[in-house]
């Protein structure tokens, strides 16, 4: 079983990503970066000021994790990622907080099980889906990876899911809304 990873658009903080256009590559590819990238560190802003609570994940074309998600990852044994440091700066106060990495999945697996999913197709070979399957046997048990079909979608392995509630069991995680694949 896998779940749509994703951050809550609700979350009282918004983080904004930096609108950066790399020449032969992005982060939504699913491949393996250079290891260092002259955009270090990733400069993301926040409407919070000091004393508010950050959201741990924002979905992006840039994504962002904290260092303490991006630890539960880790010890989930997720594999498919590669990070970059990130910094997320207040409009309103100056404050900085440092504990981010902007995240790279090097993963991308085509397994969108488009008969029993709903979608759009919005062009040739990419959609936009209001209700994903995905055929679990093409994943090779993957624990996280970027949906060929639809790139910006990011999949977790039941697995890492569980793992992160074990290892959180008073639930300190913020901004995060896991989504139920079929």
């Amino acid at each position: 079983m896998y779940f749509i990873f994703t951050h809550d658009k609700d979350y009282e903080f918004s983080i904004t990503t930096p609108q950066i256009a790399f020449e032969g590559f992005s982060f939504m590819d699913g491949i393996r970066l250079p290891d260092s990238l002259s955009e270090e560190p990733f400069q993301y802003a926040t409407g919070a000021k000091s004393g508010d609570s950050l959201p741990d994940f924002r979905d992006s074309n840039i994504p962002l994790v904290s260092d303490k998600l991006l630890s539960l990852f880790r010890g989930a044994g997720v594999d498919s990622i590669q990070t970059y440091r990130a910094e997320v700066a207040s409009r309103f106060d100056g404050t900085v907080w440092k504990n981010y990495s902007a995240l790279n999945i090097t993963e991308m697996i085509s397994c969108a099980d488009l008969s029993r999913s709903v979608y759009r197709e919005l062009f040739p070979g990419y959609y936009e889906f209001d209700s994903l399957s995905i055929d679990v046997s093409k994943t090779g048990g993957s624990l996280m990876f970027r949906l060929e079909e639809s790139p910006g979608v990011i999949l977790i392995h039941k697995s890492v899911g569980k793992y992160i509630g074990e290892n959180d069991p008073a639930k300190t995680l913020r901004g995060i809304r896991p989504v139920r694949v079929l």
